[in-house]
């Protein structure tokens, strides 16, 4: 299998769906960033961070990527798919 990913989609009102991909398979789940007078930009990269927080730890919990939240090679890349 290719290195772990995840998969980020945008849906509404600052919720954004993402997949996370690896060796061990794949979890699906959804966050949500506050939207209010913020611009895209903004409200992307801290979903991002998020969904990237949240596969660190479970890269740590695994095992399966190293310490994720200290090599950047370690950690998962992301494949944005926004509308």
């Amino acid at each position: 299998m290719a290195k772990p990913h995840f998969l980020i989609r945008r849906s509404r009102n600052g919720r954004f769906n993402f997949t996370l991909l690896a060796h061990h398979g794949r979890i699906t789940g959804v966050v949500t960033v506050p939207t209010n007078d913020r611009t895209r930009a903004d409200i992307e990269g801290e979903a991002r961070e998020k969904i990237r927080a949240l596969a660190d730890v479970l890269a740590q919990v695994t095992g399966s990527v190293g310490e994720a939240g200290r090599d950047a090679d370690a950690r998962p890349t992301v494949l944005d798919t926004y509308n």
